[in-house]
């Protein structure tokens, strides 16, 4: 029994290596063209026309992006990320209670980046798209930005939502500390 539990862990696991790449690819390309076609619709020009030295603050937004998002992953596999994000999806979609931590292999990670911001990920992929935007002066990729700054809080609300029910008064602690989406210097949480 034991046994079949660790293959079907390990099926699981593969899955979501094979299939989330394909979903966060298909997910940034809706927002991408989301965000061409309301640039479009609303008759907003491509380019803004922005100074060199407001584009030049695109590198600083895009550094601070890879900098959260490397500092993440020595914290946390790549591989992890992919396979706690497919589960969480998988909960949500099938309706499985949130607090079944049958398939889970991770432990709740809060050290490194999550010390000042809960959801660094989704921080840092806004932070690289606001850069590329200040850098490349198009104007779609302010709105894929904004768009997807509004997906991230609802994934982050279905995902705080299973993280309360796995992991109960650790995580409503840390939650109660560290900002959601904005770092805070301040680095609350020990």
């Amino acid at each position: 029994m034991m046994e079949d539990n660790e293959k079907k862990k390990m099926r699981i696991r593969k899955q979501s290596l094979i299939l989330m790449p394909l979903i966060l690819v298909a997910v940034a390309c809706f927002f991408c063209s989301l965000g061409y076609f309301i640039m479009i619709a609303s008759g907003i020009p491509d380019h803004l026309h922005m100074p060199p030295e407001i584009r030049g603050l695109g590198i600083i937004m895009m550094a601070i992006g890879f900098f959260f998002l490397c500092w993440m992953f020595r914290y946390r596999k790549l591989s992890d990320f992919l396979n706690s994000t497919y589960l969480s999806m998988q909960k949500t979609l099938m309706r499985t209670r949130l607090d079944d931590a049958s398939k889970r292999i991770e432990p709740l990670i809060l050290q490194g980046p999550q010390k000042h911001v809960r959801h660094p990920t989704y921080f840092s992929i806004v932070a690289i798209i606001l850069g590329l935007w200040l850098i490349l002066d198009h104007t779609f990729l302010l709105f894929m930005a904004f768009l997807l700054f509004l997906w991230f809080n609802l994934v982050i609300y279905f995902e705080e939502k299973e993280l309360k029910a796995l992991y109960k008064g650790e995580y409503e602690a840390y939650a109660s500390s560290v900002p959601r989406f904005f770092p805070s210097l301040k680095g609350k949480w020990h």
